[in-house]
């Protein structure tokens, strides 16, 4: 992978972008109560000031990376010294195979369809939508991200909608998200500090009449499809967060304009009954399941179109959930393994993530997919992943 890195002082790179028809946002003033100044994406830059705000020492990477499926390359900007993604690129190429292209509808030049992302610091996928000309929405909560985010939408130039929503997509707006504390520091002694972020339905933006206007944005449809709406927020924001999204988008998957759904399922006490619940009901509107299974797990397969869809249902997901609990209880009975959001860690001090990425498709699931029918599970050494139930009959 090609980059640039850009400091301030040594001008490597001085591109000569200017600010499309759609800004990006910084975050506004959390001292705000306004319900109403979630829905407004802040516009952080003006024509002709370029797309880098850096302060004094402070350093820029841009990263050129390609699209999976075409020669189309896009750029992606981190902070200096910030850590790269690793071992991502399976879930990037499944996710830009769920986007399906992005493919415009009948209704018209200005209906662009949509990639929604609920999450922190996935610039890579976001730029990835934007370039496949998907109207890009993201919800990130975490201002640095949402600063650099800001900079990979400007050197792109999008000719397409691309805006950034300083706020977590939650059940309902006007009401603070508690976020889970950040481990304190080695030599601390001092409990960590709960944040508060604005919280927002996607249902206040996206089950809108056309030509709805947030932010004084007035030119973009925010009633077009959604190509693909993607909720893995649990590694910043804990198992919950993904529940609230869903609840918060109700309304809008009801309408049927969601094409994909992509979503985590960390199978925690609280949440995981309710989540099942939501996926049942779409099943009911005409959906089609499948999942993915642990992304920690070696034993899943890649393809070129990323990692295999594997159909399965709602009772399915309950049988691996009634599993998951049976297991947990014996494992932290006997002291074997501890669980927390998604993760566990035994004794040895070796971790396994155990959530599922689980995916919702309307009618059929895209055509590059590579999708197989209802695997095996299997569970081995505090571990579980789906198998391919061919695979389990040869091996028979």
């Amino acid at each position: 992978m090609k980059f640039l890195c850009l400091l301030l002082g040594i001008v490597l790179l001085r591109p000569a972008v200017s600010v499309g028809h759609v800004r990006g946002a910084h975050l506004k003033n959390a001292e705000s109560n306004d319900a109403a100044s979630v829905l407004e994406p802040a516009k952080s830059l003006t024509a002709g000031r370029g797309c880098f705000e850096l302060a004094p020492g402070e350093g820029l990477t841009v990263h050129s990376m390609k699209q999976r499926h075409s020669n189309t390359t896009f750029l992606v900007t981190r902070a200096s010294g910030e850590a790269e993604p690793v071992g991502q690129q399976a879930l990037w190429a499944t996710l830009e195979t769920l986007m399906g292209g992005c493919k415009r509808t009948l209704d018209g030049p200005d209906s662009a369809p949509w990639f929604v992302d609920v999450g922190v610091g996935e610039h890579e996928v976001a730029a990835l939508a934007s370039s496949l000309g998907c109207a890009t929405a993201v919800f990130d909560p975490n201002a640095h991200d949402a600063k650099t985010l800001e900079m990979t939408r400007c050197i792109n130039e999008p000719k397409e909608p691309f805006v950034i929503f300083p706020a977590l997509a939650a059940a309902e707006d006007g009401k603070k998200v508690a976020l889970p504390p950040k481990a304190p520091a080695a030599n601390s002694t001092t409990p960590a500090a709960i944040e508060e972020v604005d919280g927002v339905a996607l249902d206040s933006i996206f089950a809108k009449d056309g030509g709805t206007s947030h932010g004084g944005i007035d030119d973009i449809k925010w009633s077009a499809p959604i190509s693909l709406l993607k909720i893995m927020p649990r590694t910043c924001c804990g198992s919950g967060a993904t529940l609230a999204a869903l609840q918060g988008a109700k309304s809008l998957l009801q309408t049927g304009r969601v094409r994909c759904l992509v979503a985590e399922m960390g199978f925690d006490k609280n949440t995981t009954g309710p989540l099942l619940q939501l996926l049942h009901d779409l099943e009911h509107e005409g959906y089609r399941l499948g999942h993915i299974g642990p992304l920690d797990s070696p034993e899943l397969e890649i393809t070129d179109s990323g990692y295999p869809i594997y159909e399965t249902d709602f009772r399915q997901l309950r049988e691996l959930k009634d599993m998951l609990k049976k297991i947990r209880k014996f494992d932290e009975r006997s002291g074997y393994r501890a669980y927390h959001d998604g993760l566990s860690l035994d004794k040895e001090g070796h971790y396994f993530e155990y959530a599922d990425i689980v995916v919702a498709c309307r009618g059929s699931f895209p055509e590059k997919m590579n999708v197989k029918e209802k695997a095996k599970l299997r569970f081995k050494n505090g571990q579980w992943w789906p198998e391919d139930a061919k695979k389990v009959d040869v091996q028979k």
